[in-house]
């Protein structure tokens, strides 16, 4: 009598499992992708393309305004004391309450949009945490919309910006 050794069962065998493996961890990973796609969408993009073109359109014709009345503003930032200040270059062309837009060029959730009053002086103040050093878009604007004035500024170290029209 030949003692014929029979061969284990596939799902017993190494080859099988590893074969299934590859396709099997692949679809791990794309599930895993498509998840954390859902759950932190990008806030760079835009829903509405049409819309945000009618409001840089809009942005435009505000810096027209002030090119026309001739509002430039002068803004520092003092790095020890955390304060970004603003003020006319010529006296009273900056009037009123302000709006400032410090918005942070890939992090939406550090954007910030604060209304300046004027102190005695006619300078404009605003105390930043010290988490808000490093590059920002920054927007002045009247209260009203009337004109506005946009810039670039690195917050790290004693810096000034001078703001005008970008025409």
């Amino acid at each position: 009598m030949h003692s014929q050794t029979l061969p284990a069962p596939w799902y017993r065998q190494f080859w099988p499992w590893f074969i299934i493996a590859i396709p099997a961890s692949s679809v791990l990973v794309g599930t895993l992708m498509l998840t954390l796609a859902i759950r932190n969408p990008d806030p760079m993009v835009v829903d509405n393309y049409y819309k945000e073109g009618l409001a840089i359109n809009q942005q435009l014709d505000r810096q027209r305004i002030a090119a026309e009345l001739g509002i430039q503003a002068l803004v520092r930032f003092d790095a020890e004391r955390q304060q970004l200040s603003i003020e006319a270059l010529e006296a009273g062309r900056l009037h009123g309450p302000l709006e400032l837009f410090l918005i942070h060029p890939t992090l939406a959730g550090q954007d910030q949009v604060v209304v300046l009053q004027a102190d005695a002086q006619g300078r404009y103040n605003l105390a930043l945490p010290a988490s808000g050093n490093g590059r920002w878009h920054i927007a002045l604007q009247s209260e009203t919309g009337g004109w506005r004035l946009e810039g670039r500024i690195r917050l790290a170290e004693n810096t000034q910006l001078l703001l005008s029209p970008g025409l």
